[in-house]
């Protein structure tokens, strides 16, 4: 009950959001946005064509805060070929996510600050700035995030590259449905993405929470500062600070990111799982804001959070369901049974996935491996745990 609650009342929920409109008289514009971007190399490929991507839109500034050892001789072969005046490079030698964007906040003059990292690749309409700045005109919304969408590769099908280019497809999706579920029902999210999300710029420059920010510790202090979970802790800051979060989902506000590519996804899951295991446990038991503020989003996310062992799950309910027949004299349903409660496992997990299959039906020769591939992420999500101390990423 537990699961399938959770999975019926998500669908329903997914199925009534609606996005915030844009006003007529919008308290904010393009103009009061200054962009961040961390980043460890400036003359990836990858970057320059984000980049492009963001200057045909208004933004007040955009400031690339680079890192490591040979970020420092690539600035000048950057500013050679972005010459707009609203670029600003910084640069320190250990690259650290947190530190990066902290370092540029005192540049920073703007009402509002939108992070965004170097795969993520912004839309051409003119209306995606408006529409995602449309949420601020309540003074409660703290902070605003778009839908973000895997790139889908034109990968021969069936192949190795193509399953794990869907896999990240599909982990997406599934993210993006819990997302505007939770959001719907009140006003939740379990995380607010760094790849790119627009915050209160007095909410991130605020001296009390750079501090917290920039030295984080887990278990009891004896791990950190903390580089990753940046994403979870500006979630929890936001909720125990009494800001909202606003999921702004329109055509106009999807983002393509790199995401699925063999082995870096494996890894990535890896190590969003030991996020999970180290962030939840705070929101739930030390902060504790959760509760009374997001009751369905601590119910469905971060409490089912440490029960999602599909693979245990499943076969548990094959054994229950057996056994309970056998027990009962019913040995000759045992067979109808048994095929009726995997039509149901796999109907339940299609409502999430099934519009991405509508849209790219060719991966649907996928579907075997997407089952198996959640199986996997049970002893995943075991090794999360055995290693959750490891804070590298």
């Amino acid at each position: 009950m537990f699961r399938y609650v959770r999975a019926l009342v998500n669908w329903l929920a997914h199925s009534s959001y609606k996005a915030t409109p844009i006003p007529l008289n919008p308290p904010f514009d393009p103009s009061d946005l200054t962009v961040v971007i961390p980043t460890t190399s400036l003359q990836t490929p990858t970057l320059h064509a984000v980049v492009r991507s963001i200057l045909p839109h208004p933004v007040h500034t955009i400031i690339i805060t680079a890192a490591g050892p040979t970020a420092s001789f690539e600035i000048s072969p950057f500013q050679a070929a972005f010459t707009d005046p609203r670029i600003l490079i910084i640069h320190q030698d250990k690259p650290n996510r947190r530190q990066q964007t902290a370092a540029a906040m005192s540049l920073i003059t703007t009402p509002l600050l939108l992070i965004s990292d170097d795969h993520t690749f912004w839309p051409t309409t003119p209306s995606f700035l408006p529409t995602l700045l449309a949420p601020f005109t309540s003074p409660t919304i703290g902070a605003v995030a778009p839908v973000l969408s895997a790139i889908h590769d034109p990968h021969p099908t069936p192949s190795w590259a193509g399953f794990w280019n869907a896999m990240g497809c599909l982990y997406l999706w599934r993210r993006t449905h819990e997302f505007l579920a939770t959001n719907t029902l009140d006003r939740g999210v379990s995380c607010l993405s760094s790849r790119f999300f627009l915050i209160r710029t007095a909410i991130y420059a605020d001296p009390a929470f750079l501090a917290e920010y920039l030295n984080e510790y887990v278990f009891w202090g004896r791990v950190g500062p903390l580089n990753v979970d940046d994403d979870k802790f500006h979630t929890r800051w936001l909720a125990t600070q009494g800001w909202d979060v606003k999921i702004q989902y329109t055509e106009e506000c999807v983002l393509d990111t790199e995401l699925g590519k063999w082995p870096k996804f494996a890894d990535q899951v890896l190590r969003w799982n030991r996020t999970t295991w180290r962030s939840n446990p705070r929101a739930l038991f030390t902060e504790r804001s959760a509760w009374r503020r997001f009751p369905w989003t601590t119910y469905a996310v971060l409490m089912y959070s440490f029960a999602r062992f599909t693979l245990f799950y499943e076969v548990g309910m094959a054994w229950l369901l057996d056994a309970g027949l056998r027990e009962c004299g019913l040995e000759n349903w045992c067979g109808l049974a048994r095929v009726l409660l995997v039509v149901w496992i796999v109907g339940m997990k299609g409502l999430k996935v099934e519009g991405y299959f509508r849209r790219y039906p060719a991966d649907l020769v996928y579907a075997p491996g997407y089952l198996l591939f959640g199986w996997m992420c049970t002893f995943v999500k075991v090794l999360a745990l055995l290693t959750c101390w490891n804070k590298h990423w």
